[in-house]
């Protein structure tokens, strides 16, 4: 993401500790399963973190349609708070 985006950029959890962290009740394989299906649909880039395990997460151009509906959640979508 450009610097300019960097404010909406922080509305899209990029780890996977993160995501759990912003869905509180989904299980660890649940959401492993999700982030898969969203990498095969095009909807999210998984990049290998440069060290550790893991991957840190982007939208694609297609991802970036959805982000009206991110933005809607809670708390820009950064919080488990459901309201």
């Amino acid at each position: 993401m450009v610097a300019a985006d960097h404010s909406r950029a922080m509305l899209w959890p990029q780890a996977f500790g993160d995501f759990l962290a912003a869905i509180p009740l989904i299980s660890r394989t649940m959401l492993s399963q999700r982030l898969k299906e969203l990498a095969t649909a095009g909807v999210v880039h998984p990049d290998a973190k440069d060290k550790g395990r893991g991957h840190s997460y982007t939208l694609t151009a297609a991802g970036e349609a959805f982000r009206p509906m991110i933005e809607i959640w809670p708390n820009g979508g950064s919080s488990g708070d459901r309201g």
